[in-house]
């Protein structure tokens, strides 16, 4: 049995598929019964700011897809949105707009 709510530095396996861009993987533990919303690592950082500060636009939107909180905080005070734009995914970013992220947040 593998352990998907594991945590290797700091972070979970979902996190680490939305960081790397593997959507496949990221729908699979989810409809294993992993939390969209679960924050990891010191920052506090959901799966939604790891595949927002890397511009993986198609599992953001299948986060999104599952509810993700879209206003979700880092411990920086950062919400997704602000990472995308920090990192210019203009598409990933144009996608948090349309999901309700607030633009002067």
């Amino acid at each position: 049995h593998a352990n998907i709510r594991g945590k290797a530095g700091g972070r979970t396996p979902l996190h680490l598929a939305c960081e790397l861009g593997h959507e496949e993987v990221a729908r699979i533990l989810v409809q294993a019964g992993v939390d969209v919303n679960e924050s990891c690592t010191a920052l506090g950082s959901t799966p939604l700011h790891f595949a927002a500060a890397r511009g993986h636009i198609e599992v953001a939107r299948f986060l999104i897809e599952r509810h993700v909180d879209v206003h979700a905080c880092d411990a920086l005070q950062r919400e997704p949105l602000h990472l995308a734009c920090e990192s210019g995914h203009r598409e990933v970013a144009c996608l948090l707009v349309d999901a309700g992220a607030i633009i002067n947040s």
